[in-house]
């Protein structure tokens, strides 16, 4: 693509740059900037006229480093505008920034880019949607516009303080794509299997330490895994916020000597749009989970050394910063669910989980932290009707009747299950309808912490029997259960009752569709 030479009127635009950039005041030999998340201020270490700077923010650093600008008037005028960024901005804002300044001057030219800095406003706004819109990605071109704000605010060139209305309202270029359009079309969601998973997952580790088990012989870093995946899906918290949670912000109560634990945890609010301080919100843990959180906090207080990472916060509950978070998530989830999963889907999932209950638009806001409840209109936007819901629940949609990405391999035939110890033989009365006969456990009913029959066909100790008649007499039967339920409640489908009998439901008919899709091979997956 041919480059159209940026118009000018002064021949000596360099010249021009390099006199303004000297009427600068001076930099302060200390340059600090306020750390929201270690909560404290922080101080560049190296001299304000050398090669780089470091700046720490969210436990980690990045590097602000001046030699990649090659024009030397280009260079001290980029230290006078981080120097004052990092006053007024996030730290991580600034970085992101000066990599955007950075990498308009490869694509434009050291010359052109001090042209654009010393035009005048009503060219510069020619040269911006003819050169730069085509040219730069749009967090490019916010770097660019914040570095022309300073500019305007300190005289450098033809811009003056009143121009700087006008060059914050430079266009960016249209977006190519719908607003939230991963939301939309529903890729950023967990599949209801994928959230049996980590609910069973997160069950499995509670039953291994006990209620009340002592904590010296369990994987502390598998607990902690388990606690930031719990915030993660129960709550749909960011990283960041899971990072901040400091030993002081987790409350366990227990009524008695031998009773469980109740766990409350107190997050902050971030990415909100005043500047004021962060709004605190308080969580219950779900019951079940409490002895996990219980042991992370025991190994805190008593060996706080155990868990601590290096960025992490010196009192932090977790031991881990921002990014050490994602990773954790990302590397457990992909142990749970066979594909790797960001803080950002579970964050989407459970936002869609609350909607698709019956929240409201401004609970949605309160769950999330959000500063507007028009930022979760998305939500209600793709969410089903109350038609659909029942449709969900009773297993019809055809959505949630689809063949399951990988069928079960561990299927009974019913000489097989009768042979198998009564105990192992799953059966019921669940609501008051029987059900028996759906398959055995590897475990034993005596032995389950869950609902037989209920819980059974997500579970992943339950080998199906091998014959589809029975499974679609069991969804006929649950089905019942469900329309009471609808009938009784007036609608309501936010109960954990309600939401069981649809996972239920929805997996036994996920069984059928790989039954059906397996009938050509009677000889295979036969466990005796």
């Amino acid at each position: 693509m041919r480059r159209r030479k940026l118009a000018f009127q002064q021949l000596d635009r360099p010249a021009r740059l390099a006199a303004d950039a000297d009427k600068l005041s001076f930099l302060s030999e200390v340059i600090r900037y306020w750390d929201g998340f270690a909560n404290k201020w922080q101080s560049v270490d190296e001299s304000y006229f050398g090669p780089y700077w470091t700046v720490k923010f969210n436990g980690s650093s990045s590097r602000l480093n001046f030699s990649n600008i090659t024009t030397p008037a280009l260079a001290v005028l980029a230290r006078h505008w981080a120097s004052q960024s990092l006053q007024v901005l996030n730290p991580a804002t600034v970085s992101g920034y000066f990599k955007g300044i950075c990498e308009v001057e490869r694509k434009l030219g050291s010359d052109q880019l001090t042209e654009l800095l010393t035009a005048a406003p009503h060219q510069l706004a020619k040269d911006w949607h003819l050169l730069l819109v085509p040219m730069c990605k749009p967090s490019a071109l916010s770097s660019l516009k914040s570095l022309l704000v300073f500019c305007c605010e300190r005289c450098v060139g033809e811009l003056r303080p009143y121009h700087a209305d006008y060059v914050k309202a430079l266009r960016f270029p249209p977006p190519t794509g719908r607003a939230y359009a991963a939301v939309r079309a529903g890729s950023v969601f967990l599949t209801l299997r994928e959230e049996a998973e980590i609910v069973d997952y997160l069950d499995s580790v509670n039953r291994q330490i006990g209620p009340l088990g002592d904590f010296k012989d369990v994987d502390v870093e598998a607990l902690r895994a388990a606690c930031v995946l719990a915030i993660s899906y129960q709550f749909a918290m960011r990283p960041i916020q899971m990072a901040a949670v400091r030993l002081s912000d987790v409350r366990l109560y227990q009524s008695g000597k031998n009773e469980p634990y109740a766990v409350h945890i107190t997050f902050l609010k971030v990415k909100q749009r005043s500047s004021g301080k962060r709004l605190p919100m308080t969580r219950k843990i779900k019951r079940e989970w409490c002895p996990i959180f219980a042991r992370v906090h025991a190994i805190r207080v008593k060996n706080p050394a155990l868990l601590s990472r290096k960025g992490s916060l010196t009192d932090s509950y977790l031991g881990l910063n921002p990014s050490q978070v994602s990773a954790l998530i990302q590397e457990i989830t992909s142990k749970i669910a066979g594909r790797l999963l960001s803080a950002n889907q579970l964050r989407h999932t459970g936002a869609q989980r609350l909607v698709d209950a019956g929240a409201t638009k401004e609970e949605l806001a309160e769950f999330m932290g959000h500063s507007s409840y028009h930022t979760g209109l998305v939500y209600f936007d793709i969410s089903p009707t109350q038609a659909d819901r029942v449709n969900k629940a009773l297993a019809i949609s055809p959505i949630y009747s689809a063949v399951a990405e990988v069928a079960r391999t561990r299927c009974i035939d019913k000489k097989a299950l009768l042979k198998r110890p009564a105990d192992q033989q799953i059966g019921g009365v669940p609501h008051g309808i029987p059900i028996a006969g759906i398959g055995a456990c590897q475990l034993g009913q005596s032995l389950c912490q869950k609902n037989p029959v209920l819980a059974c066909y997500t579970c992943a100790k339950f080998m199906p029997v091998r014959d589809d008649r029975i499974h679609r007499e069991t969804i006929e039967s649950l089905r019942e259960i469900v329309k009471r339920f609808h009938a009784t409640s007036r609608g309501e489908v936010q109960s954990p009752a309600f939401m069981q009998l649809r996972q239920t439901l929805s997996a036994a008919q996920e069984l059928i569709g790989e039954l059906d899709a397996f009938e050509d091979k009677p000889g295979d997956n036969l466990h005796g």
